[in-house]
This record gives structure tokens, sequence and C-alpha cells, in this order.
């Protein structure tokens, strides 16, 4: 079949091939993306030539991205942050309103997640009832939700000296973000009437 064709059109067909397979071959050096998977309804891509990873939303946008070649400042930020969410952090206490009841709340931050210890006070035939009604809500510096605790029976009586019930305590974790756990300025208890 090649002996029929010229000796000219035998070597352009060579060159186009072979042009052909060297731009397939560098297409894929171009564009360095390979998917990693889906989270919470965003798409996950690896750009492996910037070691970046990017997370894309529903409408092909991208939305946020993580920088896997951190420079030594960068690093530094992330270090102080992670030791600083690692402390105990007492919140203080807020008066529910409309009631007699005040609620303390302490956090601290461990392994993506928000662990906390709320105390209801003061101790009264109503406290426990009560107390399963309350969520506290997290907000950021602008009063946006950053996270929610749900409201739970499991609460635990904490007694005084001589043995009296002073107040009801409760402790769990839900899920979070370093940065989202670095952002809560405020927070907020919730309760609903029986």
């Amino acid at each position: 079949m090649f002996k029929k064709l010229p000796k000219k059109t035998i070597a352009f067909l060579l060159v186009f091939c072979s042009m052909f397979i060297f731009f397939g071959c560098t297409q894929r050096q171009i564009i360095p993306f390979s998917y990693v998977g889906e989270r919470s309804g965003q798409s996950i891509y690896l750009d492996g030539q910037k070691g970046k990873v990017i997370f894309i939303d529903e409408t092909n946008r991208i939305i946020d991205y993580v920088d896997l070649r951190p420079n030594s400042a960068d690093i530094l930020i992330i270090e102080n942050n992670k030791m600083e969410a690692l402390k105990n952090l007492d919140r203080g206490s807020n008066e529910i309103a409309g009631t007699v009841y005040s609620i303390k709340l302490s956090t601290r931050f461990y392994s993506n997640r928000l662990l906390y210890i709320m105390r209801l006070e003061p101790h009264n035939d109503e406290a426990r009832r009560f107390a399963g009604t309350i969520s506290i809500e997290l907000m950021d510096l602008n009063g946006f939700i950053l996270g929610k605790i749900n409201p739970t029976n499991d609460w635990t009586n904490i007694v005084d000296n001589t043995g009296e019930r002073i107040a009801l305590e409760t402790q769990g974790s839900i899920p979070i973000t370093l940065r989202n756990y670095l952002e809560i300025v405020a927070w907020e208890p919730l309760w609903t009437r029986n």
C-alpha cells in the first residue's frame, strides 16, 4: 500500500502523525488537573502543576483553593492558629431572655470538630425539661452563623459541697473547619416552649 504513495506523501503523513502524537502528549501536560471527588456538592480537583486543590461549586465556578506548597510564613500562621484553637476557651455566660436561667459555654477545636461544654444555672424543678430545648448559634463578627449546637437531653447534675444540685451540664462536639472555628466571636442561646 505504501509503495504506491509518493515519498513526499509518506513523509508528510509521518510528520503529521508525529505532530499529532506530540501535541496530544503535551496537551495533557498543559492541563494538569485531576478530578479528586465530590464533597458537600463541590467538585474537587488537584492542579498538580501549581500544587493546589481547587473547589468548584455546582455553577462551575472556583469558590476556594488550598495551596499545597505554602511558604514558611504561611506555615507559621497555620501552626499558630492550630495552637490557639486547641486551647480551652471560656466564651462566657449569657442570660436566656424570658427565663430565670443563664448558660455558660466553653469550647475548643480538635480534629475538625468544635468540642463544647455547656452549663445551665440555676437548678430547679423545670431545669432539666428546659435544658432539652436549648440550642446555641455560633456567629462571626457580622452575625453570620458559622455553626449550631443542637438541643440534647444528655445533661448531668452538678452539685455543691453539701450535695445540693446547683446546675446542669452537658458536653459534645459538632463538625467545623479550623477557619470557621477561629472566626467565632459571638454566640446566642435559643430555646423553645413545650
